[in-house]
């Protein structure tokens, strides 16, 4: 799977502007009631024609079968043509709660205001500039896997120590906290790699990982890491910068009489 994280720095920089520019539009969506959308409903093609707010839960997008982004709390989903039976879904990974208007009914509410219009034009200009970006990346991408999203709230753990290492994870959004024999050795934050020693060597995880925040993580499990390695560069690049920032800091440790955990 491709995430944010792996595109150029101009698509980044893209994404990070979204929050700010939906906040402008949310009001619209205040009255209207919550609607549940049940474990792997495709909304594409059950809600055609329909703009969506997602106010809990995760849904990821495919084509063709291929995975190429997911949406999350606060995101909004636009489907402007009928996508039954074709080759676009919008599947909800878990039971999830939306709100939603039809397209014609969404566009009359932000042409309300000047500044509910400017931000849907920019929005909207802003997804089909990612789209493109992402599906430019998967050009060449192997045969498709499933990804793994996992939800956790704060104070669950993620990781626990002494446990056998199936995962290796990444985290999409929120931040971690790490422990070893109960001591707060450090933190992970949105778009790190972690959990990769021990999942790389075999051996008993060394720390835990316990959500500060909500946190969305990617779990990598052994099968697809080598289609991952392929995929995604970027990834295997920013794991293994990871492992040598920890292995210069160890050093450092050992070098000047500290105590390493």
């Amino acid at each position: 799977m491709l995430t944010i994280y792996d595109l150029d720095e101009n698509t980044v920089k893209l994404k990070s502007r979204c929050p700010a520019i939906m906040q402008k539009m949310y009001d619209v969506f205040t009255e209207l009631p919550l609607v549940n959308v049940k474990h792997a409903v495709d909304i594409a093609g059950e809600f055609s024609d329909m703009v969506i707010l997602v106010m809990r839960g995760i849904f990821k997008a495919y084509y063709n079968d291929k995975f190429i982004r997911f949406y999350k709390m606060g995101d909004i989903i636009t489907s402007p043509f009928s996508f039954e039976n074709g080759p676009v879904k919008i599947l909800s990974e878990m039971a999830s709660d939306v709100k939603m208007f039809t397209s014609s009914e969404f566009i009359s509410a932000v042409n309300a205001t000047a500044e509910k219009r400017d931000a849907w034009f920019e929005y909207s200009k802003i997804q089909q500039q990612l789209l493109f970006g992402i599906c430019g990346a998967l050009i060449n991408n192997d045969e498709p896997y499933d990804i793994n999203l996992k939800t956790f709230n704060p104070g669950e753990q993620i990781i626990k120590e002494g446990e056998f290492p199936d995962c290796l994870y990444e985290m999409i959004d929120g931040d971690a906290i790490v422990t070893a024999k109960g001591k707060e050795i450090g933190r992970i934050n949105k778009a790190e790699i972690f959990g990769e020693v021990s999942f790389l060597t075999g051996m008993n995880r060394t720390a835990s990982v316990t959500a500060n925040s909500t946190c969305l993580v990617q779990c990598i499990e052994g099968e697809h890491f080598q289609a991952i390695t392929r995929q995604r560069p970027a990834m295997v690049k920013k794991m293994a910068q990871t492992i040598a920032i920890r292995l210069a800091d160890v050093n450092d440790k050992l070098v000047n009489g500290k105590k390493v955990i």
